[in-house]
């Protein structure tokens, strides 16, 4: 059960790339969001991906990432459905 159901005219290749193209947006876009919440700057979000192993930056870059995926999960594909 979604809010909006979206009937797409094209082959089941398609529509599932379109729906993963979306899953792909709302994810980045959640994590840009919270990236821009949380002051990172770009030396520290570099720090993370090239300082030591599970340092505090990438943990916390990892949990924006679960949390953007979690929120397409719970909310996001329950408003809008492409089928």
């Amino acid at each position: 059960m979604s809010i909006i159901t979206i009937h797409l005219p094209f082959s089941k290749e398609y529509v599932k790339m379109i729906q993963d193209i979306y899953k792909l947006l709302i994810i980045f876009i959640i994590f840009n969001i919270l990236l821009f919440m949380s002051k990172l700057s770009k030396n520290d979000i570099a720090s993370s991906l090239t300082g030591s192993i599970l340092n505090d930056n990438y943990m916390l870059l990892v949990i924006y990432l679960v949390i953007g995926v979690m929120s397409y999960y719970l909310v996001f594909e329950k408003i809008l459905k492409l089928v």
